[in-house]
């Protein structure tokens, strides 16, 4: 038998049924069968694709495996940094460089002075600055440490790709 959760990352609070999850839940969670539906900003992006083309959803834990998948099915990719509440999110922009930067080692070619200027900037991996970003602030101030302390602890530690 399988229960099923509604979940969101959402920061503030709600009253109801929906559970305001962050990546600790989430493992916290595991192991226990039921179906989960992740609630996010990006739904509406991520339906918004090209028609027939593979999105795929990539974070901190996943970028090697979603590197080598896509470097397997594809030659030309488009990397999005989505950002946060009209905001520049310094950890998405980061992250989208080191999938580039990983692409770029499987044959990629960087297209365009900005993808250039991102990877350059953020290319190499240095996973503390995550923990200094305006959401990894949110998140403490709003009692959601632990799920800072995850996403540090859990780096490139997943093989499974969101396609």
């Amino acid at each position: 038998v399988c229960s099923s959760d509604l979940v969101t990352d959402a920061l503030g609070r709600s009253e109801g049924p929906v559970t305001f999850a962050g990546p600790s839940w989430v493992t916290a969670s595991e192991g226990r069968a039921r179906d989960l539906v992740h609630i996010s900003p990006l739904a509406g992006m991520l339906t918004a694709g090209v028609p027939g083309a593979t999105v795929y959803v990539a974070c901190l834990r996943n970028l090697v495996a979603t590197a080598d998948e896509i470097a397997r099915q594809h030659s030309r990719v488009a990397i999005l940094a989505a950002g946060e509440n009209d905001e520049i999110c310094t950890e998405d922009q980061m992250a989208a460089a080191w999938l580039a930067a990983r692409l770029n080692a499987r044959g990629f070619a960087l297209e365009g002075r900005d993808t250039v200027t991102e990877v350059e900037r953020w290319g190499r991996p240095d996973v503390s600055l995550v923990g200094w970003s305006r959401s990894a602030e949110r998140l403490r101030s709003g009692g959601r440490g632990e799920d800072v302390d995850f996403v540090l602890g859990h780096v490139d530690d997943l093989d499974r790709v969101c396609a």
